[in-house]
């Protein structure tokens, strides 16, 4: 949630500040841009599809 919130042109600059100043912020944001896209290619569409029913 937060990687999502930083990313946000509105909130960038200010919301990074905070977390960095707090010790909050533990990845840099190309490590999250990088788990994110390992994440996407992981997942599998299909498990999330649910089939309610096929009409003849």
């Amino acid at each position: 949630m937060l990687a999502s919130l930083i990313r946000k042109p509105k909130f960038t600059t200010q919301l990074h500040q905070l977390l960095t100043t707090l010790n909050a912020v533990a990845h840099t944001q190309r490590h999250e841009r990088r788990l994110e896209n390992i994440r996407m290619k992981a997942a599998n569409p299909r498990e999330k599809v649910m089939i309610f029913g096929i009409l003849e």
